[in-house]
Order: C-alpha cells, then structure tokens, then sequence
C-alpha cells in the first residue's frame, strides 16, 4: 500500500532550475497502473492536521512558542501521522477525529 498525500499534487508546478517539473503526476499515474495490475495499491488522503497535531499523543494544537526572544516551533512527525490516517481508514475505523475538519 503506498500513500499519496494530497498535498502532493500541488508540487507539479514547481519551478527546477527554471523549468516546470511534473514528477510528482508522472509517478502518481505509473503507480495507479500499476494498481489496475494489482501490483499494488494506492491511496490518495488529505493531510488536514498532519503536521501540526503529535504522533504519539494526538494533541492538535502545534503553535509557535517564544523563550527568550527565540521561537521556537514543536517538531511533530508527519509521516507518523499520515500512517496513523491510513492504518484507521484501513482498518474500517475511519480518519481520526483529530484529522477531521470541523463543520462551520
């Protein structure tokens, strides 16, 4: 199982030393064919929270804190969390409560 986060397909229009890249769409296309194959299977989340919520506690509430004229921003692991995501969804658990965006 390989997961694509969704923010990921903004990357194709990047700027590479003055030339557009679209790496990310051309590997996302082989790896869908490869689906269709049943090589393997590739799922596409959002990343709501990814980053700014603990892998190990789920605190969701990342914010820059200032010590003596420093600031500084809590590290939480990304890729933790976006295997949390996938594991709960594939499971049949649904995304975790603290991923999911709240209704206005």
């Amino acid at each position: 199982m390989l997961v694509f986060g969704s923010g990921m397909f903004s990357k194709d229009g990047v700027k590479l030393r003055g030339h557009r890249c679209g790496v990310v769409g051309k590997l996302y296309k082989v790896l869908k064919k490869q689906e269709t194959e049943g090589q393997l299977i590739v799922i596409t989340i959002s990343e709501f929270k990814a980053s700014k919520t603990c892998s190990l506690c789920f605190f969701g509430d990342k914010k820059i804190i200032k010590q003596n004229r420093l600031k500084v921003l809590p590290l939480y692991l990304e890729n933790n969390n976006m295997i949390s995501i996938s594991k709960s969804i594939w499971s049949g658990e649904g995304r975790p409560d603290v991923f999911i965006p709240k209704k206005k």
